[in-house]
């Protein structure tokens, strides 16, 4: 399973470098994996081998967020088809049509009175997201790099407004509104 000499995250859990991947088997292997080399399975070990396994666990930790994540998995397969792309990186890649959707979008957050509209946001910016990670997996399999790179900004842009309305529906306001809400609705009935 983990081999110290790739750099390869898809390796580490026996996988071909896709962006379709199967996440439940990427779940079973990183599983695997974190049993094998989990640190306290070798608490009664040496030091070396204590050390080994809290790096090989800690890379896979690193390797399993990577892959788990659509817009990293996306970086991360992009690095290892094509080193030398000069725009992984570069977060300055400018989307004026997403940016002034996301702007729209942050204002109607923010003017968001109840928790059924900050929810309605939620449910939006998943869709895109969804969308966003299809154009992605299309743009691999296109191999059509504007297309991959647009998607890959428009959807760091979605999830960060995305995180933003998850992050107010977790405000105590929105929570005590939400179940105000959800009280009436009841007694409707």
């Amino acid at each position: 399973m983990y081999n110290p000499e790739s750099k390869n995250p898809f390796s580490y859990f026996g996988m071909e470098p896709h962006f379709d991947i199967d996440l439940e088997k990427l779940d079973q292997a990183y599983f695997k994996g974190q049993k094998e080399y989990h640190p306290d399975r070798y608490a009664h070990k040496n030091r070396e081998q204590k050390k080994d396994a809290q790096i090989i666990s800690s890379v896979l930790n690193l390797a399993y967020g990577e892959l788990k994540d659509p817009i990293l998995r996306a970086k991360t397969l992009l690095k290892t088809l094509s080193p030398d792309a000069p725009w992984i990186e570069d977060e300055t890649y400018m989307d004026e049509e997403i940016l002034m959707q996301m702007m729209v979008v942050r204002e109607t957050l923010e003017a968001a009175s109840n928790p059924l509209e900050a929810k309605r946001i939620v449910e939006d910016m998943q869709h895109q997201m969804d969308i966003e990670t299809r154009n992605m997996s299309a743009a691999f399999a296109s191999r059509d790099t504007e297309r991959l790179r647009r998607s890959i900004t428009r959807a760091l842009y979605v999830r960060k407004v995305l995180n933003e309305a998850q992050r107010l529906l977790r405000r105590p306001f929105m929570q005590e509104q939400n179940a105000d809400h959800n009280t009436a609705q009841n007694s409707s009935h």
